[in-house]
């Protein structure tokens, strides 16, 4: 019993536990969601009211600005005698815009007098509404001289088009019945032939402000408030901030450099804020522009968290209520059904117990005359038949059998958790074999680069062999059935793209040579630098030819060949069978290579072409002695040979010089000759290289020596070698060639390096 009561106990916390997990989880979510949803509301809200203050205040500015174009059509048609057409029109708008608390014209003393003639001094005429009634004040002032750094002149020189001030104080002193009142002013330039001549002033009482933002919908949690441009609060649901600096009012936002953005940069920011007493509020900025003024106003809608939570707990507490309710009820009928289960414990106990060890062969099925009772046997009988199945089942699978089917009448949670664990290994084995075949993709990659690398690094000047290489690898390769290579060539200054090898390539349309750029997919290829693949082929561009008879290719691969952002050529593929992602991607990462490739080979074709020409020449001159020495009879003409020859030769070697270094050596290494232009670049002098031995310049260790003279009698044994170094910022590839006398013997080397 002890036991029972003790279960009992567990049972009951562990439900007081889960609900007060479950109602704190309910509770900080629904705060939560309500907190993002106020924010949000008040927000949009906020922006609503911001374009509503906008739209006032622009609209009082266009106000003014039309008076102002009324004014200076007034003084165009009456001249100096214009006062009282002005003061009859500023009467009628004192009337006619309430919304104004003054309307003040302040002309160019100049403009309303022709006998002034000095550049300051001003007239000021100010309307409003007292006892119902218009009433006019006039002013002079200035006339003295005027003040520079005051607004009035900053509009007459230019520098302010529109004058929006921060909210003043209007006393109307001069005015014993006038009321105090909180006001800004709008003020807009009169210019009467792109000539100043004077200016249109508004008084905006900030109350009409107040009211819009007292008006507000019932879910908007938030108190909105004015930050003016002078960085001052106003319409604060707080009197006591009313009228004081923001920043000192919110003294820790001031370290928010967003906040301090928004103010200045007219921006929408929202930022969490904690007062001296620690409550936690959500502020959002929101600015309030008018047209052509310089610093904008703000609106501030602060939201505190703590009415945030109020609302929360008031609208979950009936569900709390509720559910502490049902809990009840439910412990409640826990300790009825225990009491009435004490009795066959014990034997149900046994059971469970031959069940825990795996004796399914003790397990006997049970029965009982009381119907309840005979209901919790027929249970455990099912739970035992269940667990034999699971046993059986978790075996198999154990077994490495993921396939056997699992049979039950109903599922419970052991049974889905079996289930779920024969789905992960099955997932798994997915995964293992996917895994695989990713791995066996990047192999072929792989392997692939490693097998073009051997093409690659081939000393080959025929360009079209190379690109028969190429291309009949890369088409058997990937497992197409045919394809071709183009390479840019350029003619007469015209650049176009040539097929310089093809592979089981049978177009039925006639084949070009030649390829525009932007001419077909080819040259849209070559001109776009990008790949492209297709699978809708147009009819009749391509057609493979096998043993089944012509087909229509299923997919169209063409890669650009760049390199140093130059297009050297295209590469083309077309295949029966679909061309995998990864093998496109395979395409892209050995385009540059073959790119690469391809610009060495035309600069070694260039190369050699001249090399060849200095070699043919440098024969002809060593046949032409020769010829010299047997006949002295032709020795001038053949001196001339020779001299030709000679002239021809140093031409060359200077048209390589352009672009190469040329050296000459004699058989020990040492620098005879050098013909070198980046000498004046890198700052070295001919002199410490001419008549010095190449093992003196490279300042060689112990070690390189030995592998230098290793590399030095390869070379006088006649095979060519080559070495890489660096000149300034420059990497070169410098090629040795012997070169032999009539005897056969070694007489020089001469060696050629070319910037790679």
């Amino acid at each position: 019993m002890k036991t029972n009561f003790r279960n009992i106990a567990i049972l009951i916390f562990s439900l007081l536990l889960a609900y007060i997990l479950v109602a704190t989880y309910l509770v900080y979510d629904d705060y939560k969601v309500s907190l993002n949803q106020t924010i949000k509301t008040s927000v949009r809200y906020g922006q609503y009211k911001s374009d509503e203050i906008s739209s006032y205040l622009n609209s009082s500015v266009q106000t003014a600005n039309t008076i102002g174009n009324m004014l200076a059509s007034a003084r165009e048609k009456y001249g100096y005698d214009l006062i009282p057409f002005v003061e009859q029109s500023l009467q009628t708008l004192c009337i006619d815009n309430p919304q104004f608390a003054s309307i003040t014209v302040t002309w160019e003393f100049s403009a309303v007098c022709k006998s002034w003639s000095r550049p300051y001094g001003r007239l000021v005429m100010k309307a409003y509404m007292l006892d119902g009634r218009p009433k006019i004040i006039k002013d002079t002032v200035d006339l003295e001289g005027e003040y520079v750094s005051e607004n009035y002149y900053q509009m007459k020189n230019g520098s302010m088009h529109t004058l929006f001030t921060s909210p003043e104080i209007n006393t109307n002193d001069y005015i014993s019945h006038a009321e105090s009142q909180l006001c800004t002013s709008i003020a807009t330039r009169i210019m009467l032939h792109d000539t100043f001549i004077g200016i249109v002033e508004a008084e905006l009482p900030l109350s009409h402000i107040a009211k819009a933002l007292d008006i507000m919908p019932p879910d908007y949690a938030g108190k909105p408030f004015i930050i003016a441009s002078n960085g001052k609060i106003y319409c604060h649901s707080n009197k006591d901030l009313d009228r004081t600096n923001f920043l000192d009012a919110y003294a820790d936002i001031e370290k928010d450099d967003e906040v301090a953005q928004s103010l200045t940069e007219s921006l929408v920011c929202s930022t969490d804020y904690r007062d001296r007493d620690g409550n936690k509020s959500h502020i959002t900025l929101i600015p309030i522009t008018v047209k052509d003024s310089g610093k904008p106003w703000t609106l501030v809608s602060e939201i505190h968290y703590s009415r945030i939570v109020k609302q929360t707990i008031r609208k979950i507490m009936p569900y709390f209520l509720l559910s502490f309710l049902g809990l009840c009820i439910m412990v409640f009928f826990t300790l009825t059904f225990v009491r009435k289960s004490s009795n066959p414990m014990q034997q149900a106990s046994l059971m469970l117990n031959y069940i825990d060890r795996g004796e399914y062969d003790k397990v006997e099925h049970l029965e009982s005359s009381d119907e309840e009772i005979n209901t919790f046997y027929k249970s455990l009988n099912i739970f035992a038949e269940k667990i034999q199945k699971t046993t059986q089942f978790a075996r198999s699978i154990g077994s490495g059998d993921l396939n056997i089917k699992y049979e039950i009448d109903s599922q419970n949670a052991l049974d889905a958790a079996l289930i779920d664990m024969q789905k992960n290994l099955q997932h798994a084995r997915e995964e293992e074999e996917n895994r695989k075949a990713e791995n066996e993709k990047l192999s072929w990659s792989q392997n692939g680069l490693a097998q073009l690398g051997e093409y690659l690094r081939m000393s080959n000047i025929d360009i079209s062999e190379f690109a028969f290489n190429v291309i009949s690898f890369l088409v058997k390769y990937v497992g197409a059935l045919q394809g071709g290579i183009f390479i840019s060539e350029e003619q007469e200054g015209t650049k176009y793209l040539s097929l310089k090898a093809a592979y089981a390539f049978d177009r039925k349309k006639q084949l070009e040579g030649r390829v525009e750029f932007g001419e077909s997919l080819v040259g849209r290829c070559a001109i776009e630098g990008k790949t492209i693949f297709l699978t809708d082929i147009p009819d009749g561009y391509l057609y493979i030819t096998s043993g089944l008879g012509e087909n229509k290719p299923r997919c169209l691969l063409l890669v650009p060949l760049v390199f140093e952002d130059e297009v050297h050529g295209v590469i083309e593929i077309a295949s029966i069978k679909m061309i995998e992602e990864y093998q496109i991607t395979f395409f892209n990462s050995v385009a540059e290579r073959i790119a690469s490739s391809i610009s060495n080979i035309k600069k070694n074709i260039n190369t050699a072409e001249l090399l060849e020409k200095f070699r043919t020449q440098s024969d002809e001159l060593a046949f032409r002695e020769t010829e010299i020495q047997k006949s002295l009879a032709g020795i001038k003409e053949s001196r001339a040979e020779i001299g030709k020859l000679q002239y021809e030769t140093e031409a060359i070697l200077d048209a390589l010089a352009d672009t190469c270094i040329i050296t000459r050596y004699d058989i020990n290494a040492v620098v005879h000759d050098l013909r070198d232009k980046t000498l004046d670049v890198t700052g070295y002098k001919r002199s410490d290289i001419v008549g010095h031995s190449l093992r003196e310049i490279l300042a060689l260790t112990k070690n390189d020596m030995e592998n230098f003279d290793k590399f030095w009698d390869e070379i006088i044994k006649g095979k060519k070698k080559s070495r890489k170094f660096t000149r300034g910022e420059q990497l070169y590839r410098e090629t040795f060639t012997l070169i032999k006398n009539d005897e056969g013997q070694p007489y020089k080397v001469i060696s050629v390096a070319i910037p790679v």
